[in-house]
């Protein structure tokens, strides 16, 4: 189904993103060439009746976002999040921006080996899906078997005899970094406020499913939601859930650098964070492209 969507409305975390990195020359000039008038083909996405997950045109959309358009002609097939996964496996092998070797071994070693139901399929089976050859899938699974193989722990040295004990000095412990979406090191002063990014992710995801919950019930003539307006609780949540994008921290801020005493700033208003929507409109030279 031909649609026009909102791009605030199409996810592009689902993990239908297959590619090793996102080519910011090729975002450029899709954006060059959709400003000089060229049409580029539908992208498209798989609605589960709450989500719109994007399977296709990640490259478009990023141009699309860099030209500030906020609507996108997407074409629309129904179906979950997972067959939006294994749909996003087979695209770009003739079209569109191709694929390198990097973007394949991604899918095989990240997104077909872990999963439990498509890592049985058959080297000549997925070769076949995400067009490789046979001997490369085959390739790609010894190594990924061998990454998953618990290491075997050295036998303990014998102790010395008749040693005086020593007392060792308590080693300092390492401090994890933590990175943003781009990822950049995360200032320590923020690290709190991304280490707990899972906490939006978690409430986004419970507004979706009560939106599901709901309309499945209607569906099924459930008489103790017949009064629910869907259309109107639709667009409550909706807006719930876009707001809730607008919290999630993203990237540390491109101007300040993170420095929450810079007054200046009116990109992050002092906070040292941006989310996704306003890094988007960052010009490029601010963000380093």
């Amino acid at each position: 189904m031909k649609k026009k969507l909102a791009i605030a409305d199409i996810r592009i975390d689902g993990g239908t993103q297959q590619r090793s990195e996102i080519d910011g020359v090729a975002v450029q000039q899709f954006a060059n060439d959709m400003r000089n008038g060229d049409v580029f083909p539908d992208i498209s996405v798989m609605f589960d009746g709450t989500d719109y997950f994007l399977v296709d045109g990640f490259h478009r959309v990023h141009a699309t976002r860099k030209l500030k358009r906020t609507i996108i002609q997407a074409d629309v097939e129904t179906g979950t999040r997972r067959e939006a996964i294994w749909m996003s496996l087979s695209v770009n092998q003739k079209h569109g921006l191709r694929r390198k070797y990097e973007d394949v071994k991604k899918m095989l070693m990240e997104t077909v080996f872990p999963d439990e139901e498509w890592s049985k399929e058959t080297d000549a089976g997925i070769a076949d899906w995400v067009k490789c050859s046979e001997s490369y899938v085959n390739k790609r699974r010894v190594e990924y078997e061998k990454s998953q193989e618990t290491p075997v722990e050295p036998e303990p040295e014998a102790e010395p005899k008749d040693e005086p004990e020593t007392t060792e000095e308590p080693k300092p412990e390492e401090r994890q970094i933590v990175i943003d979406e781009l990822g950049h090191e995360v200032p320590k002063h923020l690290e709190n406020v991304f280490n707990r990014r899972q906490e939006i992710k978690d409430h986004i995801k419970v507004v979706s499913t009560i939106f599901k919950t709901i309309k499945d019930a209607q569906q099924k003539n459930d008489l103790l939601y017949v009064n629910c307006k869907v259309d109107q609780l639709k667009a409550d949540l909706g807006n719930m859930r876009r707001n809730l994008r607008f919290t999630l921290p993203y990237a540390v801020c491109c101007y300040c650098q993170g420095d929450v005493n810079n007054q200046e700033c009116t990109l992050c208003d002092q906070h040292g964070f941006i989310n996704e929507s306003t890094y988007q409109a960052v010009p490029a030279e601010m963000k380093g492209e």
